[in-house]
């Protein structure tokens, strides 16, 4: 920053996501970084579930060889096997993260190059994968329950991890048309103890869903999110946001917008 220096050390995803799927050339680009406060290093992962360092003193890329996230406890090997999100867990010195795919939370200790799988933090409903719930009312796209969210974050008390995980979608019968619901999620790293805190939902009785954030500041859990806009709005805002809404991958339009609750373990 001090010297405005700007180094570009070429492609780490080969096309990335901009590659053709078609042809084989599109490869999922992680969303988190691990930056190692200890000595700037950074590490992220590939699609494979390969692990790369960057290191800071040389300016170069590596493999981290013996290290990755193709553990049984994480399923198949797919194009979806690296991270979603990781937070730098100071008390071991170690990183917390998420597996994509399947929600499981691992801990990960890039000096001695080890990844140790610890929990599916899932939503309640979906931690047993027998018992899984389609929004089969929405066949334009395929959702899956056990892909993670963005929504992940050392809380306050630093022990304490947060997560906003998607949840089953509600019942038809409601009316609302969301894929799916957001629940929040803790688990206390020293006790190992996992909770679902149940589902947002607004007082006007809509549902956020897939949420891109989390953030924690004056006894608040922030987070950005997608809110359906209801066929029984008529307020100037759902006309506007109708008259710019492109349908691409949901018959419906969403608002992108800020979500706020009490943090119920203050």
């Amino acid at each position: 920053l001090p010297s405005k220096t700007f180094k570009n050390l070429g492609p780490v995803f080969e096309k990335g996501e901009a590659g053709d799927f078609d042809k084989g050339e599109w490869k999922l680009i992680c969303r988190n970084f691990a930056l190692d406060p200890r000595d700037g290093n950074l590490y992220w992962s590939r699609a494979k579930g390969e692990i790369l360092k960057y290191e800071y003193g040389t300016d170069s890329i590596t493999m981290l060889e013996g290290c990755d996230l193709k553990d049984e406890a994480f399923g198949e090997l797919t194009d979806h096997s690296l991270w979603r999100s990781i937070v730098w867990y100071d008390k071991e010195e170690v990183f917390y993260g998420i597996h994509y795919k399947s929600s499981y939370l691992f801990r990960f200790d890039p000096r001695k190059k080890r990844v140790k799988p610890l929990k599916r933090i899932a939503a309640e409903p979906y931690n047993d994968p027998s018992n899984h719930k389609e929004a089969s009312y929405l066949p334009f796209r395929t959702y899956h329950w056990y892909w993670s969210t963005l929504a992940f974050k050392l809380g306050p008390d630093g022990e304490t991890l947060y997560y906003l995980a998607s949840g089953p979608p509600p019942d038809q019968q409601e009316g609302w048309k969301v894929w799916a619901t957001t629940r929040f999620i803790t688990y206390h790293i020293p006790s190992g103890t996992y909770r679902d805190h149940g589902t947002l939902r607004l007082a006007d009785g809509r549902y956020p869903t897939d949420p891109q954030s989390l953030e924690v500041c004056d006894g608040m859990v922030c987070s950005v999110q997608m809110i359906e806009v209801p066929e029984h709005d008529h307020s100037e805002k759902a006309k506007k946001i109708r008259d710019a809404w492109v349908k691409r991958d949901k018959p419906y339009p969403e608002e992108t917008n800020l979500t706020t609750f009490r943090d119920p373990l203050l």
